[in-house]
């Protein structure tokens, strides 16, 4: 358990990483130009911000409390459920029938949330356990967190292709019963 947690919390770290970089350096870099303009910056330092580039950068990337966080938490939700989407489809391989559709669209996103948020909870947010992680995880060494960026890249796309995959056995399983 110990190990599929380092491995959540890594995949965590790198997807908070990547979405920093997409909106620091892709999204926002317009307007962290225009921030950089001397007229801008005196008009905010008339309002008493003396660093407006700094201030919006920290709201965007603070690991504790920003948007990029709740982006990368809310990605980490959606993993589980495209798991939890890939079992059923298994499932629904193995007794051909579509499980997804024999359910109620409430109990579906029911089942799909409660293990998800508790899941998530119980590894990533109780007692902010993604920071203490963070930071030990910035003090490694390059080579690790290159190592870490690459399995993280792995577990991803392989969550992706999995579901993939569970669509299309599931589809020729029901086919095939049904001729």
């Amino acid at each position: 358990m110990k190990y599929l947690m380092t491995l959540w919390q890594r995949i965590h770290f790198h997807v908070f990483a990547f979405n920093k970089f997409t909106q620091i350096k892709l999204f926002a870099a317009p307007i962290f130009f225009l921030l950089k303009n001397q007229y801008v910056r005196k008009s905010y330092q008339k309002r008493g911000v003396s660093d407006p580039w700094k201030t919006i950068r920290q709201v965007l990337v603070d690991p504790k409390n920003s948007i990029i966080i709740r982006i990368s938490d809310t990605f980490m939700c959606i993993l589980i459920i495209l798991i939890l989407l890939t079992l059923s489809n298994f499932l629904s391989a193995c007794f051909n029938t579509i499980l997804v559709l024999q359910l109620n669209l409430f109990f579906f996103v029911v089942l799909g949330l409660i293990p998800t948020i508790f899941f998530n909870y119980y590894v990533l947010w109780r007692n902010n356990q993604y920071l203490v992680y963070f930071k030990n995880y910035e003090a490694a060494s390059k080579s690790i967190r290159r190592k870490g960026a690459l399995t993280s890249l792995i577990v991803i796309l392989s969550i992706v292709f999995l579901l993939i995959l569970s669509f299309s056995v599931m589809t020729t399983s029901i086919q095939t019963d049904n001729s």
